[in-house]
């Protein structure tokens, strides 16, 4: 079972609470011509995650001088129409609304963190937000996970103290990220990480979904 004094339960979305197949590579294909088309051609900027590529191409207009508004703004635009083309498919995992309401009935303090826009979450799983007590999509924060501000943010929202609190998520990034933190943490086999992945992060827990997390807080 878990700790007595876990008071907070933070969410991953993607992978984590639905299964969201993001065509990824073709969010990338969209966002580099975005990048292209305002000359920012740097392998060291294109090599990163699309997010941090897109903040680092802003950088590098604004010491050129340039406004980098414009080319967020397109740039975010492409990255979340690839999103909301997914979420339309998507769907949540079975039995994880069921999961969040159990756990907000037992008195644990929920949240959303993710990488993706809100309005694509809220396509995806409708009515998550109205289901957990912070929801912390990209757009809420200046700097998203593994950034520590997004996990810092979160736990302020809740009033919890890092250790009153777990990280749940499926990729490697989201036990670091927890860990980082001075949190628990749990990996969930639903998105593309194996258990080989996930143990490298060294998680608390790996559960086949994230309605194990049921077992692990309430089963002796």
């Amino acid at each position: 079972m878990a700790p007595n004094h876990l008071r907070a339960i933070a969410f991953d979305f993607d992978g984590t609470l639905v299964r969201l197949t993001i065509d990824f590579a073709r969010m990338r294909r969209d966002v580099m011509g975005v990048l292209a088309s305002y000359g920012v051609h740097d392998p060291s900027v294109l090599s990163l995650y699309v997010l941090e590529m897109v903040d680092a191409a802003a950088a590098q207009l604004v010491a050129r001088g340039r406004d980098p508004a414009p080319m967020r703004a397109e740039a975010h635009a492409a990255l979340e129409a690839v999103e909301c083309e997914a979420a339309r498919r998507a769907r949540p995992i079975p039995g994880a609304r069921g999961m969040l309401e159990a756990l907000r009935q037992k008195g644990y303090g929920l949240a959303v963190v993710t990488r993706n826009s809100g309005r694509s979450a809220r396509t995806a799983f409708e009515g998550v937000e109205s289901l957990v007590d912070a929801f912390l999509p990209r757009e809420a924060v200046c700097h998203v996970k593994p950034h520590p501000e997004h996990l810092g943010r979160c736990l302020d929202l809740l009033g919890v103290r890092p250790d009153e609190a777990l990280m749940v998520g499926d990729h490697p990034m989201d036990v670091r990220s927890g860990k980082a933190q001075g949190m628990m943490t749990a990996g969930v086999l639903t998105g593309n990480s194996s258990r080989e992945d996930l143990a490298s992060a060294e998680p608390d827990w790996i559960l086949d979904d994230v309605t194990g997390l049921l077992r692990v807080l309430f089963e002796p």
